[in-house]
């Protein structure tokens, strides 16, 4: 009996397998298109933000870190974006007392970063990954919009924290890898609404390493996500619905 529980634990190794850290760096473009606008008053009127000028920015650098061990699968990440640019207007904004209407001449920027950090478990742990869990995503955003013509301008700063619920798959294939991150959620807490999806799919081909613990690995992959919120920002509301997409390039190495 004794000699069994040996070999039965020895063989359990294996499918438990030797835990794996992947760290890599992302670039790529994130395409905003949606609607925005930040009012003084309870009724929020919200403005296309390509035609208010928030342009693509074609230099989103971002980052990720990865840790494997057996069922558990850890992902943390982040990525900061620009979107600026001269447009104008087709809703009324405004802050205190400042009213810029719509149809103003006017240069818009919006700064974006997210940061998440996200658990899954692997209910099938073979070349074929299937997983789900939860984790926490952080949206650092502001945006200003101002009239060309006044210089007066209306902006926003907020830091939100938001819990998700995740799914993850993906497939290895020698040396080549399909995988999709899947997160989202759906919160109202006080003075906060907001729905949001964030959508990762990636191709990696291991150019460097073979079956040796350090390998070295191109991405190509493309980023989706959708947020809807709905806040308070002192004595102003800000509402907005917006997509934001693109590919992006990267490397990865494992250790």
């Amino acid at each position: 009996m004794r000699n069994a529980l040996v070999i039965l634990t020895l063989l359990s190794l294996p499918a438990c397998g030797l835990p794996t850290f992947d760290a890599g760096a992302r670039y790529g473009i994130l395409r905003p298109s949606g609607e925005f606008g930040i009012s003084a008053n309870n009724t929020v009127a919200t403005a296309d933000v390509e035609g208010a000028g928030f342009d693509d920015d074609k230099s989103v650098p971002g980052a990720t870190i990865d840790f494997k061990w057996g069922a558990p699968h850890v992902t943390i990440s982040a990525l900061s974006a620009s979107f600026e640019g001269d447009g104008r207007l087709d809703a009324e904004v405004s802050q205190g007392g400042v009213i810029i209407p719509a149809g103003t001449a006017v240069a818009s920027e919006m700064n974006l970063g997210v940061y998440s950090g996200i658990l899954t478990f692997d209910l099938l742990p073979t070349e074929l990954e299937l997983g789900i869990g939860a984790g926490v995503t952080a949206f650092d955003f502001d945006a200003t919009i101002t009239d060309r013509a006044t210089g007066q301008s209306v902006s926003t700063d907020e830091t939100v924290p938001v819990p998700v619920l995740a799914a993850r798959a993906g497939i290895e294939l020698g040396d080549f890898e399909v995988a999709g991150l899947l997160s989202g959620t759906k919160i109202h807490y006080s003075d906060l609404d907001t729905t949001y999806y964030d959508l990762d799919l990636f191709a990696r081909w291991r150019f460097i390493g073979g079956n040796n613990r350090m390998r070295g690995s191109i991405l190509l992959g493309y980023r989706y996500m959708d947020v809807d919120f709905d806040y308070d920002d002192g004595d102003d509301r800000v509402e907005g619905d917006l997509v934001l997409d693109g590919p992006y390039l990267g490397v990865l190495f494992s250790f």
